[in-house]
Order: structure tokens, then C-alpha cells, then sequence
């Protein structure tokens, strides 16, 4: 199992709007993804179009790469009314 971590809502220079913590999880040993569901609480007005998704912020888990850790919020909202776009993670 993955030990407990983070996952937080970022800005550009890496100030935290909010996070939450995420549940181990089953290592991939049979190279199946795994997951876990949480719940970010934002506060309200936030514009989330420049902002950023961060797994593990703190580093606590070994990993290969942390390339895949960080993600811009515009490829997962809609600027146009600042909503969530369905994406497949």
C-alpha cells in the first residue's frame, strides 16, 4: 500500500488553496490502476481556470517519476462559466 498523503488545489507559485487527504491505496503490482474517491472542499469564487491539481504535495511517496503529480485546472474547466469539464480521471 501507498502510505497516506495529500492532494491539494494549487496557484501558479505553489500556494495551497486547498486540500484533503487521500487513503492508501493497493500498490499496482498487476499493473491495474487503482484509486481513491476524495472531496475537495474550494472556497467559494475561486477561479480554478489558473490553478492546479497537485498529488502528494508534500512528497511523502517514493515514486519512479513525479512528472504525472501536477496538473493545470484549465484542461478540467470550462473558462466560459467556470465549471468541470468530464475528463477520465
Amino acid at each position: 500500500k501507498t502510505p497516506e498523503t495529500r492532494i491539494a488545489i494549487t496557484d501558479a507559485a505553489g500556494r495551497e488553496i486547498a486540500s484533503t487527504p487521500v487513503p492508501p491505496v493497493e500498490a499496482p503490482v498487476d499493473l491495474v490502476p487503482r484509486w481513491a474517491d476524495v472531496t475537495l472542499e474550494i472556497p467559494a469564487g475561486t477561479n480554478l481556470y489558473d490553478k492546479y491539481i497537485v498529488v502528494d504535495p508534500d512528497d511523502k511517496i517514493r515514486m519512479i517519476t513525479r512528472r504525472n503529480n501536477r496538473i493545470s485546472l484549465k484542461y478540467a474547466i470550462d473558462p466560459m462559466h467556470n465549471r468541470r469539464k468530464h475528463l477520465p480521471w
